[in-house]
C-alpha cells in the first residue's frame, strides 16, 4: 500500500513542473543517519530533493534553486535546529529575510528536532519556520507536509497570475 501511496504522490508532484529537474525538498542536518532516512523517503516518493549539512549550506542551496524561472524552487526544507556552523534557527531567519527583500521565492521550513520544549516551539516559529517536527519523523507525516506544501504553492503562485 506505501508503494502505491508514494507513487500517486510522485505523480501529483510531477504534474506540477514535469519538464523541471530541480528539487523541491531540502533536507538540512548534520548527522548523516537523520539525512539518510529523509533521503530516502524522499526516494521511496520520487520526490528530488537536495542535502545539506548545515544551515549556511541550506542558504546557498535555497538562493540558487528559488531565483530560477524554470521552476517553483525549494518548496518544503526540513530543518535540524542544532547544527556546527549555522543552526537551524539562524537559517531559518536568514530566509525570512531573503523572501522579505524578495531576493527568493518563500520555501515552507519545518525544524526537525528531539527537543520539543515550549521555548524552542517559540523559538522555531518565531524564525519564520511553518511547523516543527519531532525526530524521528514519520514516513506518513513526511507524505503528508510534501504532498500538502507543494499543492498549496502552487495554488498561491497560480493565483497571483
Amino acid at each position: 500500500m506505501k508503494g502505491e501511496q508514494a507513487k500517486n504522490l510522485s505523480n501529483k508532484l510531477e504534474q506540477k513542473n514535469p519538464s523541471c529537474g530541480c528539487p523541491i525538498v531540502l533536507i538540512v542536518d548534520d548527522q548523516d543517519f537523520n539525512r539518510l532516512v529523509l533521503s530516502n523517503m524522499s526516494n521511496l516518493c520520487g520526490i528530488k530533493y537536495k542535502e545539506a549539512i548545515n544551515g549556511e549550506e541550506s542558504l546557498n542551496i535555497i538562493r540558487e534553486y528559488n531565483t530560477r524561472t524554470c521552476c517553483k524552487g525549494i518548496r518544503v526544507v526540513f530543518m535540524d535546529c542544532q547544527m556546527p556552523v549555522m543552526d537551524g534557527i539562524t537559517a531559518s531567519n536568514k530566509i525570512s529575510q531573503m523572501v522579505s527583500n524578495l531576493e527568493i521565492k518563500a520555501p515552507n521550513v519545518f525544524a526537525l528536532t528531539a527537543y520539543v520544549s515550549d521555548e524552542v516551539k517559540q523559538s522555531c516559529l518565531k524564525s519564520g519556520m511553518t511547523d516543527f517536527l519531532n525526530k524521528p519523523i514519520q514516513f506518513d507525516k513526511f507524505k503528508e507536509i510534501v504532498l500538502q506544501y507543494a499543492q498549496i504553492m502552487q495554488r498561491v503562485e497560480t493565483s497571483l497570475l
